[in-house]
């Protein structure tokens, strides 16, 4: 997420190890749902997840303290910090700071968002309008 960020022109911070509520590691390991995050209401996530909260499992030690104009906050842990963010209009562009790779078929988000993934990778090789939604 921080290089997607970055490169839309985002300023991108570090913080303490113990100070921030997203960063700590969960009781199932490094892996495990740590915290919750509230996603935005009409955003892509909020559309698969089909809910306005879920847990994830984000372990970075920094993250997006001022979004690019061009991207949405698409969720945000308790403590503030943006944990995902979107690129409206592109084909598809998600960044989470947590790993939706872990247990994929277990996390019904996860399994979402990939599907949306290879979706649009399908709408690109069929040559759909480079405006299509994932969702």
């Amino acid at each position: 997420m921080s290089r997607s960020a970055v490169h839309c022109t985002s300023g991108c911070t570090s913080f303490p190890a113990d100070s921030i509520i997203s960063r700590k590691e969960s009781p199932d390991g490094p892996y495990g749902a740590s915290h919750s995050v509230e996603l935005t209401l009409g955003g892509l996530l909020a559309s698969l997840a089909g809910t306005a909260e879920i847990m994830v499992n984000s372990l970075h030690s920094q993250g997006i303290d001022r979004p690019a104009p061009k991207l949405r906050i698409e969720a945000v842990a308790p403590d503030g910090q943006i944990e995902a963010v979107s690129l409206p209009g592109a084909r598809f562009v998600v960044g989470v700071q947590w790993h939706p790779e872990h247990k994929v078929l277990e996390n019904p988000l996860s399994s979402a968002l990939f599907s949306a993934f290879a979706r649009a990778c399908a709408a690109s090789l069929a040559g759909a309008p480079h405006t299509v939604r994932a969702a």
